[in-house]
């Protein structure tokens, strides 16, 4: 990754949309790039728009790869590489921490998300600024690359920014697609095929199983290697998470028409026993929950690439009184993913 720079309950956060900008026929080298890399800062900061804060905060890979963190980045990048590196320094804090090598790439927990929005801005306006004062082929100096390669280019660095910023909104597109299934280049299904989540589902599968067909067999004689046959109480939890956000958004009808096998049931606490279909149909248009806690949870294997995770859920909604009740999810591992096969409430509030 390029270098980075050292710089109460708060609700969904809303951004400004791409703004207009006026087309020309023929431009110049250094507009074209510049054109380029505010096309990726515009990408980057749509599939923010909309969230919650705590789906902006929340690591969703291994090394903690966030939303807000990735925002937070492109612009400790861009003020670096535009004020060090020409001579042009600002007062806003680099992003950078010596105690903490990936400082730049997420929200303290005293940053909220309008304070990283406020602070990219004003990075992106300090960029802005060094990229129209200079020429293209203005020198600067790189301090943390190789002496033999340091000198550049304003040209040279405006490639080299927008590039990084470009897999970094990349990354962006992803981590929103698994937070609420929104795809496309700035909103939903803007550049893709306008399908329903069913279609999805079945295009999914359908990769799935070629995937699955070009594995290749295990040599004869050679000891088996161990298969991805498990699964482990936080990956359980999450996708219970993404099922509790996915209701309090009022999704849950896509979400768990996806989620669910094709023989999966539900057993709600009212003694209805719910196939995919049905819980779709009970799901589409229902009215969200406003608020979820998910408590002692647990997990319970159930044999070769199965579990069940049981825990204790309270959700509110309006001035009702809250729904609490006992949980039990038991998941499969269908073409190496976990798929919901069998869900059962059990009341405590009755």
């Amino acid at each position: 990754r390029m270098r980075g720079r050292s710089a109460p309950d708060r609700g969904t956060v809303r951004l400004a949309g791409p703004r207009a900008r006026p087309q020309t026929r023929s431009m110049d080298h250094k507009t074209i790039l510049h054109e380029g890399l505010r096309r990726q800062r515009e990408a980057l900061l749509a599939k923010l728009d909309g969230l919650p804060e705590h789906e902006l905060r929340r690591p969703r890979t291994p090394t903690g790869t966030n939303l807000l963190g990735l925002l937070k980045h492109a612009a400790a990048v861009e003020l670096g590489y535009f004020g060090e590196v020409f001579g042009r320094p600002s007062d806003l804090p680099s992003g950078m921490s010596e105690d903490d090598p990936n400082a730049d790439l997420y929200a303290a927990a005293d940053e909220s998300p309008e304070d990283v929005l406020a602070y990219a801005r004003a990075c992106f306006a300090h960029a802005d600024a060094t990229i129209g004062a200079l020429d293209a082929d203005a020198e600067g100096r790189v301090p943390w690359w190789p002496p033999e390669k340091a000198t550049v280019t304003l040209a040279q660095v405006l490639a080299h920014v927008a590039l990084d910023e470009a897999r970094h909104a990349g990354h962006a597109d992803i981590l929103r697609e698994l937070t609420d299934g929104q795809a496309g280049l700035r909103g939903p299904g803007n550049n893709l095929p306008d399908w329903d989540a069913a279609r999805w589902a079945e295009h999914v599968r359908k990769l799935e199983g070629i995937a699955a067909s070009t594995a290749a067999p295990a040599p004869t004689g050679a000891a088996s290697r161990p298969s991805p046959r498990f699964m482990d109480l936080e990956q359980l939890l999450e996708l219970e998470h993404d099922g509790w956000d996915a209701l309090c958004r009022g999704t849950g009808a896509d979400f768990y028409g996806t989620l669910m096998t094709d023989d999966a049931v539900m057993v709600l606490v009212n003694g209805a026993v719910l196939d995919r279909d049905a819980v779709r149909a009970s799901l589409d248009g229902a009215p969200a929950w406003d608020a979820y806690t998910i408590t002692a949870e647990r997990l319970v294997p159930a044999g070769d690439g199965a579990a069940t995770l049981v825990y204790r859920a309270t959700a509110r909604r309006g001035d009702a009184p809250p729904f609490e009740a006992l949980m039990s999810s038991t998941y499969a591992l269908v073409d190496g993913a976990p798929r919901l096969t069998v869900y059962q409430q059990t009341t405590v509030t009755h």
